[in-house]
């Protein structure tokens, strides 16, 4: 990967682009071909075209790290041939001709050999390698073989051989995590790996391999230790890089366009936090609801500790559907003191409510005796009445339209245009959890106290 002297932003956007290419191989090569074409100062078209001019001089570049043209052929030509190796020997495998595989397993390509689409580590048995070619070329293989057979679980019991060829002869693969993504996959192909152990034992591999059947179940234990160390040594790698996903929110010019995916996932919380808010916080006919951009003395603020912050990072990969930052709990919170000060203006006790009011049902009667009684004294239906839900011991009812609330409302927010204006908002701070405060501004009006009367 080319290094950019400079903190260009529009470097940035090229290797964000570039990630939609990989892997490079034949079938991609006019396209990886443009994208470093542009790299190099030259002009093309199609959809690299919008890097025309944005770069051009080979200094901007540390030395040695701008691939010429040609490099990139052969990347994509190397990449195609070992595709087709891992296809050979999960047909191999498959068709249980392990002689076949031993004999292409050490073959060797000599060092000076100048067939640009061959690789002399790779032939040459190097660990490194082999670990390369499996996160490079085998993990993201997703093909059936012969219509039914998963043809991975055929890579991996070939690869699960070669891993015990090599431990037997003293040296060890080192897989190769990456990013999170080919970490996960890894993790579940060296599981795949696992399970496959038992192959070494079979007649075939011991003779094509030479392996007596007592030095096979020793293989197969080192294959196994070797298989548990790097399942902990992977799981471990993905739990320490998700906490390193620490969202980028900033609304910086340099950033504005690199961290949008982060942004749009915090948005999105937020927007969701004011869903969840809305339809727990019903509107009634007893309090009308208005907005205004004034801040309100009266606030509601409700502390929060959200999920990992990873579920806010583009990087991590991970999504967490319905995500929020504690819009029940402000919606909650707001109720019970609207509740407090409605009921500390109420009147007297009545015998005739009209129609259209809000009924606040306490704890205590929020049950079948307590509906049962408010029916038999004031007519009260819980199915069909307007009811809120409300701590304490002391019902009490709103008629219509005796009280109004009036919230903040947050204008010109980007997840803004819902039903209802943005009343929920707050600030947030990312470690490995998402911590923070999301606060609500309102001020309660009562228009008609003698609207209002304790049950």
């Amino acid at each position: 990967m080319p290094i950019i002297l400079s903190n260009s932003a529009k470097f940035k956007l090229w290797q964000q682009k570039l990630e939609g290419v990989e892997p490079f191989r034949v079938t991609t090569m006019r396209h990886c071909e443009s994208a470093y074409r542009v790299l190099h100062g030259e002009v093309v078209d199609g959809e690299w075209a919008v890097f025309n001019g944005a770069f051009g001089e080979e200094t901007q570049f540390i030395a040695g790290t701008l691939p010429k043209i040609e490099d990139v052929w052969a990347v994509c030509i190397q990449g195609s041939v070992f595709d087709s190796i891992a296809y050979m020997y999960g047909v191999c495998a498959f068709n249980d001709l392990w002689q076949e595989i031993r004999e292409c397993w050490y073959l060797s390509q000599p060092e000076d050999a100048d067939a640009i689409y061959c690789d002399h580590q790779f032939f040459s048995r190097n660990p490194q390698a082999f670990a390369s070619w499996i996160s490079d070329h085998v993990i993201q293989m997703d093909r059936t073989i012969y219509e039914r057979h998963d043809f991975k679980v055929h890579v991996a019991a070939a690869c699960t051989v070669l891993i015990g060829d090599m431990l037997n002869a003293g040296v060890s693969p080192s897989f190769i995590f990456g990013t999170i993504a080919k970490a996960e996959e890894l993790e579940r192909f060296i599981s795949l790996l696992n399970n496959k152990k038992d192959i070494l034992l079979r007649e075939s591999v011991r003779a094509a391999f030479c392996w007596d059947y007592s030095e096979a179940k020793s293989i197969r234990s080192k294959v196994d230790d070797f298989l548990d160390s790097e399942l902990l040594r992977c799981k471990k790698y993905i739990a320490d890089s998700l906490k390193r996903c620490i969202p980028n929110i900033s609304i910086h010019s340099a950033d504005r366009d690199f961290n949008r995916g982060d942004r749009e996932l915090v948005y999105d919380a937020w927007n969701q936090t004011n869903q969840n808010f809305w339809t727990y916080f019903s509107v009634s006919p007893g309090v009308k609801v208005s907005f205004s951009r004034s801040v309100f003395p009266d606030v509601v603020q409700v502390g929060f500790k959200a999920h990992e912050s990873y579920f806010l990072s583009v990087r991590s990969g991970k999504r967490l559907h319905g995500l929020d930052f504690a819009g029940i709990e402000v919606a909650r919170q707001l109720i019970n003191q609207i509740a407090q000060k409605l009921k500390a203006t109420a009147g007297c006790l009545v015998s005739d409510i009209g129609k259209d009011c809000t009924w606040f049902i306490s704890e205590e009667d929020w049950n079948v005796q307590g509906w049962d009684r408010l029916k038999t004294r004031y007519g009260f239906d819980n199915h069909s009445d307007c009811t809120v839900r409300v701590g304490g011991k002391q019902s009490f009812v709103v008629e219509k339209d005796a009280a109004e609330l009036m919230l903040h409302a947050w204008e010109f927010m980007p997840w803004s245009g819902g039903e209802y204006p943005v009343a929920v908002y707050g600030f947030t701070e990312f470690s490995e959890f998402t911590t923070g405060v999301s606060s609500v501004y309102y001020k309660l009006n009562v228009l008609n106290p003698s609207g209002i009367h304790l049950l």
